[in-house]
């Protein structure tokens, strides 16, 4: 989303990435997924952080991967003000008849993170379509 939002010259958003499990706090991104996101053109240098109450008040979007996450997080908001800024990425995804959540691919090889990665550029790509 932040190389799309750059190409877009699109100042005004700014994105963060958070999980809602604590296990990975501080590690860099899957070394699969660094692969990919070269082959994307996109350079991943952030840390793994957890979702915090904060989020709620700093972003006005929290998009999440699949429908356990969207629970984890619903769980976590306050009230409905702050459940309405949650949505599936995929709620954005713009090719039809396609998986409407976000497989996670850790336990898989490199073709299913390609795969994933196609998909959150297309989900992104459609984020931005209906926010801008």
């Amino acid at each position: 989303m932040r190389q799309l939002i750059l190409k877009l010259e699109l100042r005004h958003i700014e994105v963060d990435s958070a999980g809602t499990a604590g296990h990975c706090v501080g590690n860099s991104p899957d070394h699969r997924s660094m692969q990919v996101a070269l082959e994307l053109g996109i350079t991943l240098n952030h840390k793994a952080r957890q979702l915090n109450r904060k989020d709620f008040t700093l972003f006005d979007h929290i998009l999440v991967m699949d429908e356990a996450n969207l629970e984890s997080v619903r769980r976590l908001a306050s009230d409905d003000f702050e459940r309405s800024k949650i949505s599936l990425i995929t709620d954005y995804d713009p090719t039809p008849d396609r998986l409407k959540i976000v497989a996670d691919p850790y336990y898989s090889d490199v073709a299913e993170f390609q795969r994933v990665g196609q998909q959150l550029l297309q989900c992104c790509n459609g984020w931005l379509v209906r926010m801008t």
